[in-house]
């Protein structure tokens, strides 16, 4: 079997990684706020999650992401129903996207 490669375009570029995590909570999880100077991005796994960035609440769901900029506070709480799972990784970026 032949292997093809496939060249990727740097769009954003990763300075450092901080975290990565990946995270099961019960259905009555709440972490309160939350700000540091890094990027950081929640995907949900499994479950559902309701997360406030700033003055914006979203409920996230399975294979949704939400992005928090530096010096963002926000907070994550499970909504009560289903227990989330969730990837956290952080990091550091001087790209402009």
């Amino acid at each position: 079997m032949a292997y093809i490669g496939v060249s990727l375009s740097e769009s954003i570029h990763i300075d450092q990684l901080f975290t990565v995590h990946y995270f099961e909570y019960s259905s009555d999880f709440i972490f309160s706020w939350d700000s540091h100077d890094f990027w950081e991005f929640v995907y949900v796994d499994k479950g559902e999650i309701q997360v406030t960035a700033d003055s914006q609440s979203y409920l996230l769901r399975r294979g949704e992401i939400l992005f928090h900029k530096p010096n963002e506070f926000h907070s994550l709480a499970a909504t009560g129903t289903i227990a989330p799972n969730l990837i956290v990784i952080s990091f550091s970026s001087s790209s402009i996207a």
